[in-house]
């Protein structure tokens, strides 16, 4: 058995979070990522509620000659975990989730820093700015995970 978050539950508390339940119609828009026929719509949020800023994003392709907007009504994360046990490709490619996951948390530091940020996407390295690339370092987990 994997013990992990229950997901309905998880679903529950966000759907009656503050920050969630109380974002701002208006949206700064922050840019896009292209690549092949997928864009990534990158925006800054803020909430009725909480102080900060909050980045959202938004997936568009090409399918079947429609633009179509890429989600999946029951979360990306349960589209993830059903590939895996399925086998099948996600509802878009993998390197294309890495990449907005990159270009998300990216947005978040250049926010935090309140700086302009140069990326160099292959090395996947800020240029030229040490404290931005520490922040890029991944943080103590909450321990190991184990099927029992």
């Amino acid at each position: 058995m994997l013990f992990g978050a229950n997901e309905i539950e998880l679903a529950k508390q966000w759907a009656n979070n503050d920050v969630i339940t109380s974002l701002t119609e208006e949206r700064e828009f922050l840019g896009c990522l292209r690549r092949d026929e997928h864009v990534t719509v990158l925006f800054k949020q803020k909430s009725s509620k909480s102080d900060g800023d909050y980045l959202g994003r938004l997936v568009l392709g090409i399918e079947d000659t429609e633009i179509k907007l890429f989600t999946n009504p029951k979360g990306e994360h349960r589209n993830f975990l059903d590939c895996v046990k399925s086998r099948k490709d996600p509802y878009f490619p993998v390197d294309i989730g890495h990449r907005v996951s990159t270009v998300c948390h990216l947005a978040n530091i250049a926010i935090d820093r309140g700086v302009k940020l140069k990326w160099d996407p292959k090395e996947e390295v800020f240029v030229g700015d040490d404290k931005a690339n520490e922040m890029r370092k991944i943080r103590p987990g909450r321990g190991e995970w184990r099927i029992a």
